[in-house]
């Protein structure tokens, strides 16, 4: 596998990526995750970046083993292979805000980790994303719930979507 991510690296990221890590068998996205697991331990300069998005997307996989196989390789690139590099600690961060990754499961893994910084980047992003912008107005998606006007606010900010305010 070594030499055929060597030979051709696109061609290996795009079938990894757009086949594999996607299939509907949970058997073959997990037996993908093994290989790049092996490929990031043995392998210090590969490109894992490419697979950053995939991976953590698998993070909400209906098969708990895709799931557990999907945390170990993100705590071996970022704990293990790679733990010094900021921006890709970032990168991690904002894959798991824009994925939507449950909390329990993301603090789970940023704990396993073991870096206190990521973890308040996480939380800083995961709490501007809460956030919905309507042009220069911020409205949070939770401070309205439970309240009388809550519905005649909501009508109100999708009639603003829909005029294109």
């Amino acid at each position: 596998m070594v030499n055929y991510w060597e030979s051709v690296p696109d061609e290996f990221e795009a079938n990894f990526k757009g086949y594999g890590l996607t299939h509907s068998n949970p058997t073959v996205r997990n037996e993908l995750l093994l290989m790049l697991y092996e490929l990031v331990e043995n392998n210090p300069g590969f490109g894992f970046k490419v697979f950053l998005p995939s991976v953590v997307q698998l993070l909400k996989d209906l098969n708990s083993t895709v799931v557990t196989n999907a945390s170990r390789l993100l705590k071996l690139f970022f704990k293990d292979v790679n733990p010094n590099n900021r921006s890709a600690k970032s990168d991690l961060a904002n894959e798991l805000v824009e994925k939507q990754i449950p909390k329990a499961i993301a603090n789970r893994l940023l704990f396993d980790i073991g870096d206190q910084e990521l973890t308040q980047n996480f939380n800083s992003l995961n709490s501007q994303h809460s956030f919905v912008t309507a042009g220069s107005t911020k409205v949070t998606t939770s401070s309205f719930s439970g309240h009388p006007t809550h519905q005649v606010l909501t009508m109100s900010f999708h009639m603003l979507l829909i005029i294109g305010l």
